[in-house]
């Protein structure tokens, strides 16, 4: 905790120029080092005679107790938790995301891992993110589906990869995925209500070939 000067000098933060001086004799008079006699209390008193003078320095100085006065008024900043600061990394990075930002949105869901590695959630979006670059686009198909072997209770996570695929060209394996979202939620309605809404063709069973981003979940069948 930083010093306050007036309690040190065990005066009030409005103490006039005289008061000031009255108690800082006093405490001198009290902590002055030949007045003690034993080693480690006379070194106890050296250190709290330091912090006296340097009080009375700063307070007996009308501008440089003004400046200090302002420093102390000023109210200290709580430093967050590594959860706090990365729920608001994560929000800024959603934000970029759903613009369309997308190396952005990269960047940011990757700061958000170096705060809390286990968070599927920056792990999931962080994925979908590197899916629109072909240059990253195999380490983002790695990054979703290990979001969603490890987590798979996301409806919302299932369609969101689906529809990536499909813009793809992949629409067989984005039907392979929301196959194993309804696996995964079969309480849910809104994969297979997309499934429905945006594939015609539903009869065709998931294809063999796991298709440019590899098998969903393990083995090719």
């Amino acid at each position: 905790m930083e010093k306050n000067f007036y309690q040190i000098l065990d005066v009030p933060t409005n103490a006039k120029p005289g008061e000031i001086s009255r108690a800082y004799r006093k405490l001198v008079l009290k902590y002055h080092p030949d007045r003690i006699k034993d080693p480690k209390e006379k070194t106890a008193a050296e250190e709290a005679l330091k912090e006296i003078t340097e009080a009375y320095n700063t307070l007996s100085n009308w501008k440089l107790r003004a400046e200090y006065d302002k420093t102390i008024s000023q109210p200290k900043a709580v430093e967050k938790s590594p959860q706090e600061k990365a729920k608001e990394y994560f929000a800024l990075a959603m934000k970029h995301y759903k613009n369309g930002e997308m190396k952005a949105a990269e960047s940011l869901f990757s700061f958000v891992l170096t705060l809390t590695p286990s968070d599927f959630s920056a792990r999931f979006y962080l994925g979908i993110s590197k899916l629109y670059s072909p240059l990253t686009r195999k380490d983002g198909a790695k990054l979703v589906e290990e979001s969603l072997k490890a987590d798979p209770y996301h409806p919302e996570w299932f369609i969101t990869y689906a529809r990536v695929l499909k813009k793809l060209q992949q629409e067989i394996r984005a039907k392979k995925v929301l196959e194993e979202g309804i696996k995964a939620n079969p309480h849910d309605f809104s994969i297979p209500e997309f499934l429905k809404s945006e594939f015609k063709d539903n009869t065709k069973g998931p294809s063999k070939d796991g298709g440019i981003l590899g098998n969903l979940f393990g083995k090719k069948s």
